[in-house]
């Protein structure tokens, strides 16, 4: 078949893929908040789709992004499904240390900066702005795959610089995605709280 006709017609559809795209994307995020691990796979095969739209509309570093995000969710693929004791599956929900967030935002920093440069040379429709939500959306995946408290703080923060980057983008679709997460990550941390106070009461009551 022809590779042009094919471009074609996923110009002509875009707006529709967006949709879907943006349908399955929350999907996912609701299989995380409940703590599902059919959220890794899913995630992946909306990552190759969310590829290929960001390079159509020149967000670089958000290609970056999707392509660390599918070998990542292969990790914390298997570290919710055998992270926890004697390789099971990882049910505890922790806290970051304060070396661990230490380390966490040094890596935004050089990742921000170094991505900043790469995307100013290839001429991307927008550097910084999709650089630093390339970079806090890596921390929000390690964050996610070892089950830390503060995974969903943060994403609201990426899912909050989503929705301006792609409104200022026109994609409508895109924005509103984010800002249905953006609710969700408030509800999903709820959750999370939920289960880390039972974990903590439940430890104390087992104490001498």
């Amino acid at each position: 078949m022809d590779i042009t006709y094919l471009k074609e017609l996923y110009i002509t559809h875009l707006k529709e893929i967006q949709k879907y795209s943006a349908l399955v994307s929350v999907l996912t995020f609701y299989l995380g908040a409940k703590q599902r691990q059919a959220t890794w796979p899913v995630s992946m095969g909306i990552s190759a789709v969310n590829l290929l739209i960001y390079y159509h509309e020149r967000l670089f570093g958000s290609c970056l992004q999707n392509i660390i995000y599918v070998l990542v969710s292969l990790h914390g693929w298997y570290t919710w499904r055998y992270g926890g004791q004697h390789k099971r599956e990882l049910t505890t929900i922790t806290r970051t240390s304060a070396q661990e967030a230490l380390l966490l935002l040094l890596g935004v920093g050089l990742y921000t900066a170094v991505l900043n440069i790469i995307l100013v040379y290839m001429q991307a429709s927008f550097t910084l702005l999709d650089a630093v939500r390339s970079a806090l959306t890596m921390v929000g995946l390690w964050l996610t795959s070892y089950k830390k408290l503060e995974t969903y703080p943060l994403w609201m923060v990426v899912n909050a610089v989503s929705i301006l980057l792609f409104y200022q983008k026109d994609m409508g679709w895109f924005a509103l995605k984010y800002a249905v997460l953006l609710g969700g990550s408030v509800y999903s941390y709820w959750m999370w709280w939920q289960q880390y106070q039972a974990q903590q009461q439940a430890a104390g009551s087992t104490r001498p």
